[in-house]
């Protein structure tokens, strides 16, 4: 271990170095810092102590990460955050300034088990030491549960699930897109299955990675080429059903029209037969007027 002076705030202390790129020097590791200081020999006052610790704290623990579970959470009216952060040993107090609690997504509650950034500061007029944070994190577990409660709000809030922009499965599917990758006995296995139990169902298989790096970077991306593939069929589908809605009303719509037009029909055929019964009572009664006129030598 090194040990190497640093000039600073006036006064001279142990601090960190770096040798090969790996930091070095832990000061509470010293056996007796302050002597090593020249503060042996000087009387300090309670504040004066408490304020060279927090000195001391804030430059040594200047960033560090901290797991652990959320205990007595209070939000004070002036914004900032306040907790204990615990594990099954131990507890230190933390605080969450209103500014770093701005930038926190998450809902802090007690019992969430986080993962917290911050610096190791002291309260001098209690001589409390306490975590000063800047950054809040879920861990483990509550970490991917928060994300994926998060993601599907969001879904939620763009109208995703609602149940008008579901497509329904069709019962009998005619044809299955496997995202898969083409060797290995996942593929063998899907494809036995099917010629066993649907040999009419055309399967589509389109290739990705499934191990490695990438493999998600590709799942992700084929995925959501086959649902663009996808969404441009269903659109051409509700474009076919329209067409086919206006079809029927043009087919409905005419066959009122030929209706109301035999209708017509009807009527003029029976008007031309009244007029034709008419035409005939009417020549019986010229037929009746001229044989009287000729009887009495009227015309």
């Amino acid at each position: 271990m090194i040990l190497v002076k640093v000039k600073s705030w006036s006064k001279w202390r142990y601090g960190p170095v770096r040798q090969t790129g790996i930091a070095i020097m832990m000061p509470y590791m010293i056996k007796d810092p302050f002597a090593r200081l020249g503060l042996d020999r000087e009387v300090l006052t309670v504040s004066q102590l408490n304020g060279r610790a927090r000195v001391l704290l804030e430059d040594v623990f200047s960033s560090i990460w901290v797991e652990g579970e959320i205990s007595n959470l209070s939000r004070p009216a002036s914004g900032h955050v306040y907790f204990t952060l615990k594990d099954s040993g131990a507890q230190v107090r933390c605080a969450l300034f209103r500014q770093s609690a701005a930038h926190v997504r998450q809902a802090l509650k007690d019992g969430l088990q986080v993962k917290v950034r911050g610096k190791v500061s002291l309260f001098e007029g209690r001589g409390d030491y306490q975590l000063i944070l800047d950054t809040v994190e879920p861990a483990g577990d509550g970490a991917l549960r928060l994300a994926f409660d998060a993601l599907k709000a969001k879904l939620s809030d763009e109208g995703l699930f609602s149940a008008e922009r579901k497509i329904a499965l069709p019962l009998h599917p005619q044809r299955i897109g496997i995202i898969s990758s083409p060797t290995g006995a996942v593929i063998r296995d899907i494809i036995s299955v099917f010629r066993r139990r649907a040999p009419r169902v055309e399967l589509t298989l389109i290739p990705t990675a499934v191990q490695g790096r990438e493999a998600i970077n590709q799942m992700a991306a084929t995925t959501q080429e086959v649902a663009s593939h996808v969404n441009r069929a269903a659109d051409a589908t509700q474009q076919a059903n329209e067409l086919t809605r206006r079809g029927r009303d043009i087919a409905g719509e005419t066959r009122e029209a030929i209706q109301r037009l035999s209708t017509s029909v009807g009527e003029t055929g029976l008007t031309v037969t009244r007029l034709a019964k008419d035409s005939d009572e009417i020549g019986g009664v010229v037929d009746v007027i001229k044989g009287i006129a000729d009887q009495t030598n009227l015309l």
